[in-house]
């Protein structure tokens, strides 16, 4: 979990648990901004991993955490050497080693142990042995089994492909080296990332499909392009699992990426979605209708906008919370089973001109993620003289100052999205994420938690009381260097006619 605050605030953290003895707190170490060489530097040592495991072990029990989760951004790069995939499998087991060994000398539950590893929006090479990592599951198992009820655990199901260059056309396997993310899909545009409905755009070209057995995934190879993507195969296999584990629920990124219209795979419409909806019984999903737009693209727009307006369109698309409520209900999901997605976190630009950007927004004081700010540090930015707008037709405020552009939500945007994620018919709200809210209070001067107060305060005006539960967020906009949990608010039975029309 991202916390913005030093050692000191540790026991306020853990103070958590009093009311909620279930809470689970682990230490993330690493992140995008510490880059490989400090880690380089420890597993380069066999004696130095080892005393890494035994005083991290000791640091998290003085301190109550639960876990440790290892954020290397990204072994063999930015710092690293070659050696540092086969080093970075070493650490994670001389950690789970020392873990059991001190699990079983004190008589306390086994301390949890996570990774972070590489998102679609970065160059993935060879710095993960993969089949050893992964053969461990030990997030996912050690949590099934630990967590008093499975059903507030949720898996994140990805609709699209990500995509590399390959070094050599004489080596496409599992593994192989890559020089770079795979070139700019027809539709979508992005280095490193297609929509699924372009990998059918792919086959169709004569790519050949290719199948991992031992991980129930597909992936294809058209002449230099390697792509990794899910299919209606290792779909079903992983909703199968999600059913058998007793899972409350899935996040799927994004249904705009499956095939919508049908005329691309041939299979109908949303072909991902139907097959996730008729095969896994949840209990909910938690639907990001946020992260529309970003610092990936050519154009500054707003990452969450609720409407759509005709200038909005990157590549042609029009995207918004608005278009993407319409894709779901014709999927044919239940709304009340979906959680509308919202954010409270901003998204930042250095621009050169009304609408051209040249680079991400600077990184914030506390944060320290370029294109990436805390709703607090938005606040530190309007005390400072920011001008903030508003963006009638979208429904959210951004803000300037001086080179910087933000897009952020607010008290008065997110007012909006409830209301209209009631009228819609949503069975509730998923927040994405408290600790960015001003949690003190002493940056925005509308105290603790104002977007969450205000996020509650709207959705019981228009229903019962609210229910707050926590649940594991598996997959993080690509932008994001941390580890964040999202909160789901179940808003209970909605009286439509108690809303506002939106157009």
């Amino acid at each position: 979990m991202f916390t913005p605050s030093p050692i000191f605030r540790f026991k306020d953290i853990q103070r958590l648990k009093i009311n909620n003895p279930q809470l689970k707190t682990m230490l993330s170490v690493g992140g995008w901004d510490v880059g490989s060489l400090p880690f380089s530097i420890l597993v380069s040592d066999s004696s130095s991993i080892r005393e890494f495991a035994e005083t991290t072990t000791k640091f998290l029990r003085e301190h109550g955490f639960d876990g440790l989760d290892v954020d290397w951004r990204f072994p063999t790069q930015r710092g690293g050497q070659r050696q540092d995939g086969a080093r970075f499998t070493l650490l994670l087991k001389d950690i789970r080693v020392e873990f059991e060994r001190e699990s079983v000398e004190s008589g306390k539950t086994r301390l949890m142990l996570s990774v972070v590893v590489g998102s679609s929006k970065s160059v993935v090479d060879y710095g993960y042995e993969i089949l050893e990592v992964t053969k461990y599951r030990w997030t996912a198992d050690y949590w099934l089994k630990k967590v008093p009820d499975p059903a507030v655990v949720n898996l994140g199901l990805s609709f699209h492909a990500v995509t590399f260059l390959l070094t050599s056309l004489n080596n496409d396997s599992l593994g192989a080296p890559a020089s770079g993310p795979g070139r700019v899909g027809t539709f979508t545009f992005t280095k490193g990332r297609l929509a699924f409905f372009e990998v059918c755009l792919l086959q169709a070209l004569g790519a050949r499909k290719k199948y991992e057995a031992s991980y129930q995934v597909p992936y294809l190879v058209h002449r230099d392009l390697w792509v990794a993507y899910e299919d209606r195969d290792s779909l079903t296999a992983k909703v199968r699992f999600i059913r058998e584990v007793g899972v409350g629920g899935v996040a799927v990124w994004y249904i705009d990426e499956d095939d919508f219209g049908g005329t691309f795979c041939h299979l109908g419409s949303y072909p991902l979605l139907k097959l996730v909806s008729k095969e896994l019984h949840v209990n909910f999903i938690n639907f990001a209708t946020f992260d529309q737009h970003g610092t990936w693209e050519e154009v500054k727009e707003h990452h969450s906008p609720l409407f759509s307006s005709s200038p909005a369109q990157v590549n042609g698309r029009a995207l918004s919370a608005s278009k993407a409520t319409e894709i779901m209900k014709k999927s044919g999901i239940p709304m009340w089973k979906v959680n509308f997605g919202v954010s409270f976190f901003a998204r930042s630009y250095t621009v050169s001109n009304s609408s051209k950007h040249v680079s991400s927004g600077k990184a914030g004081n506390h944060t320290g993620q370029k294109g990436f700010l805390a709703y607090f540090e938005v606040c530190e930015l309007l005390k400072k003289g920011a001008t903030i707008g508003w963006i009638s037709d979208q429904v959210v405020p951004f803000l300037t100052f001086g080179d910087q552009w933000v897009a952020f939500d607010n008290q008065r945007s997110i007012n909006e999205k409830v209301q209209y994620a009631m009228k819609s018919g949503y069975g509730g709200l998923a927040v994405w994420t408290v600790d960015v809210d001003d949690f003190s209070g002493q940056f925005c001067q509308q105290g603790p938690f104002p977007l969450l107060q205000t996020l509650l305060s709207s959705c019981s005006r228009y229903s019962s009381v609210p229910q707050v539960a926590e649940c594991q967020d598996t997959r993080l906009p690509a932008a994001h260097s941390v580890q964040e949990v999202a909160g789901a608010v179940q808003c209970g039975k909605v009286d439509n006619n108690r809303h506002s029309s939106q157009a």
